[in-house]
């Protein structure tokens, strides 16, 4: 298969494009791969070109205004929706977290916010019954562990909207019955061929937990020592962020793969 990556980075030191492309060469060393930096070059992909598009997640806030790269990344979709509309060749897209949160807020899918504290490290989701039924999410156990990394939140879905394009809640945060904040959504298949998550499946257990280590000043900043204390706690167990990691994007390009057979 034929894939693009659209990364949504920019300047920011991540690692996430290195884990998305070593996913997709274990899947199959066969598949042509294209990086595009849209963020800094803006330079996009041919749609005709493609089968797969994954684009990235990244830093910022997804509803800030007058961003040329975001215009830019708003059209790019719409134009995949309207050749999916109209073309019997899908080009399938998956979406990441900053991505997840960009799509629901240019197509008004749900609302995106700050949220009051940053979500950071392993916590636990919810499979909702489209979730369990759906092609790659049914894979999972009903509860399942991500890697969470995000400032802002996409919550309070559209009805109407999501009905209009046949959209899919595929998952949600954890039910909390002691907090009475609404829970956030987490997956999404948004058409046929798009999927979109609020997480970065991308990443294994043992790059989450370097990455806390490594960086242990910088998370306690962000989080506080209470916090950051209790995430090293759970990261002594990340089987359950490996079983994320090892199926959500090895299970949508074997989807796929056998779309395009």
């Amino acid at each position: 298969m034929k894939i693009a990556i659209i990364d949504l980075y920019g300047e920011d030191d991540n690692s996430g494009i290195h884990a998305i492309e070593n996913i997709i060469y274990a899947h199959s060393p066969s598949h042509l791969v294209k990086t595009y930096q849209v963020r800094m070059e803006d330079h996009w992909p041919e749609i005709a070109d493609w089968d797969i598009i994954i684009s990235s997640g990244g830093p910022g806030d997804p509803a800030e205004k007058n961003l040329d790269w975001s215009e830019h990344w708003r059209q790019f979709m719409q134009e995949i929706l309207l050749h999916n509309a109209s073309n019997p060749n899908k080009k399938s897209v998956f979406l990441i977290c900053f991505s997840f949160q960009l799509f629901c807020h240019h197509f008004d899918l749900a609302e995106t916010s700050k949220r009051d504290a940053p979500s950071y490290g392993p916590y636990a989701c919810s499979l909702t019954p489209f979730g369990k039924k759906d092609a790659i999410f049914g894979q999972l156990p009903e509860i399942f562990e991500i890697a969470d990394f995000r400032f802002f939140q996409v919550t309070q879905p559209n009805p109407k909207k999501l009905d209009a394009m046949g959209a899919q809640i595929l998952a949600l945060e954890k039910e909390r019955p002691h907090i009475k904040k609404e829970r956030a959504l987490m997956g999404i298949r948004f058409t046929r061929e798009i999927w979109g998550v609020q997480f970065h499946p991308e990443a294994d257990g043992d790059r989450v937990k370097h990455s806390f280590l490594s960086e242990k000043e910088k998370f306690i900043k962000i989080l506080g020592q209470k916090h950051y204390d209790k995430i090293i706690r759970k990261l002594q167990d990340t089987s359950g962020l490996n079983l994320t990691h090892n199926t959500i994007l090895p299970e949508y390009l074997d989807y796929w793969a056998k779309q395009y057979k």
